[in-house]
């Protein structure tokens, strides 16, 4: 009984205790200040376990051909490149202000499987700045920037250069036409805010 007592004492204590420390702004969030090291094992792992589980429910795909890797290449280097770098890029503000630290998927193979790149892709991971882009891609095309993942590690310099500099265009091509709608839609509503008097002298209206 004795024994069952100090238990219940104890945990009671930790409960406490641990309340005290986290509600009280004890815990130290900063992204500067690294988790202790029994704190990065159970994030870790745990991310790990989910991971495996919930890739299992993705449907395996067939990946082969040259044009989704490029397809995945202009994708991955527009949005995935600032943070987990590239052969030949410089490390980014991003990927040395981030907590955990991105890892560099072209240095290193991992041992990820296909689904589990896919999901972590499609789902994002919490509290990493890894974000989900289910909401903006459709599976197709995160299945071109898996494809890519599994051969950039094999990339050259000028290979990823190569793969990649379409991306580069077409962003550009986006910014200016961005631009051209923009001044389109000014001179579209100056239009719809003047007219012409008698005498053929204008006159703007202002709201």
């Amino acid at each position: 009984m004795k024994l069952i007592y100090n238990w219940i004492l104890l945990i009671i204590i930790l409960l406490v205790g641990g309340g005290l420390y986290l509600f009280n702004g004890m815990y130290n969030f900063a992204a500067t200040s690294p988790h202790n090291n029994l704190t990065s094992l159970i994030i870790h792992e745990s991310m790990e376990k989910s991971i495996k589980k919930h890739a299992k429910y993705v449907p395996m795909s067939h990946l082969e051909g040259n044009t989704s890797i490029k397809e995945g290449a202009e994708e991955y280097d527009e949005m995935c490149a600032m943070c987990h770098g590239g052969p030949g890029l410089p490390e980014s503000v991003l990927h040395k202000g981030l907590y955990p630290r991105p890892p560099k998927l072209y240095d290193d193979k991992g041992d990820s499987t296909d689904e589990e790149l896919f999901w972590i892709i499609k789902n994002g991971i919490k509290m990493t700045g890894m974000p989900a882009y289910g909401p903006t891609h459709s599976d197709e095309e995160i299945w071109t920037i898996v494809a890519f993942l599994k051969k950039l590690p094999e990339l050259s310099d000028d290979q990823y250069k190569a793969l990649t500099e379409n991306a580069e265009h077409l962003s550009q091509e986006d910014e200016d036409m961005e631009h051209h709608n923009n001044d389109n839609a000014a001179t579209e509503n100056e239009s719809e805010n003047s007219h012409m008097h008698q005498d053929g002298s204008e006159n703007i209206h202002q709201d």
